[in-house]
């Protein structure tokens, strides 16, 4: 027991002396997350690649057309609208325009174009890449054009990821944080979930959508806390 106690002080005393490494450590651990991500998302491109059918996508599929009904169709319908070009595009300019006049950070907006912006391209070269026709055509809830990887749930996940991150940097609590966080990926699934309901997406593109999606906004969050953190620290130093 004194062994563990002081290997956790000791921990927490390296931590104290190399505080100013904590932000590279963190970036180094986005990075590797999004090597992971992108692992995934190679894994499934793979099959995708050579015609393979995934018995994970009938296994989903079966196991949602259970929850069908008048309600829950209108309930995704509503939730899958939430990930529309329309829904993000009114909440981007929302943000952005409280980004600059309340907090007047101009690095933050900067950023959150930059992200979604790429994201919605890079989203649009791989479905180009990989020609993957959908389960099903449903003009209704957006499902046109390629399936592969979901522009639903890779948008939501680095929308909504970046909308997440702005909204609980700006908070102090860490009960609020965490609440914020849990909304935010809550409804991040819920939009990919949809996707698979409407059988306008197959699981598969909904995971590599989410997979490639993250590791971007992992690049981009990280990038921007890098940025953030230098000029933090060139503050300091003309101070002193």
């Amino acid at each position: 027991m004194k062994e563990k106690s002081y290997l956790v002080i000791k921990s927490l005393k390296w931590i104290y002396d190399h505080a100013a490494l904590v932000p590279v450590i963190l970036m180094l651990f986005g990075i590797s997350t999004a090597v992971g991500s992108l692992y995934l998302f190679a894994e499934i491109a793979e099959g995708v690649l050579g015609k393979q059918s995934f018995q994970f996508d009938s296994i989903v599929n079966d196991w949602l057309d259970h929850f069908r009904s008048p309600f829950m169709d209108q309930l995704m319908f509503y939730i899958t609208e939430l990930g529309s070009v329309l829904s993000v595009a009114v909440l981007l300019i929302g943000m952005i325009a409280w980004l600059l006049i309340k907090k007047h950070d101009k690095w933050s907006v900067a950023f959150f174009l930059l992200t979604v912006s790429v994201g919605g391209a890079l989203n649009a070269l791989l479905k180009h890449v990989f020609e993957r026709s959908r389960p099903e055509i449903n003009e209704g809830v957006g499902g046109i054009g390629f399936s592969f990887p979901s522009g639903h749930a890779m948008g939501a996940m680095i929308f909504y990821g970046f909308l997440g991150y702005l909204v609980i940097r700006s908070q102090r609590r860490k009960r609020t944080k965490l609440i914020i966080m849990s909304v935010f990926i809550i409804l991040i699934l819920l939009i990919g979930i949809s996707r698979i309901y409407f059988h306008v997406h197959y699981p598969t593109d909904v995971i590599a959508g989410y997979a490639a999606g993250a590791s971007w906004l992992y690049v981009c969050i990280f990038s921007l806390e890098f940025i953030l953190w230098m000029k933090r620290r060139r503050r300091k130093r003309q101070l002193s």
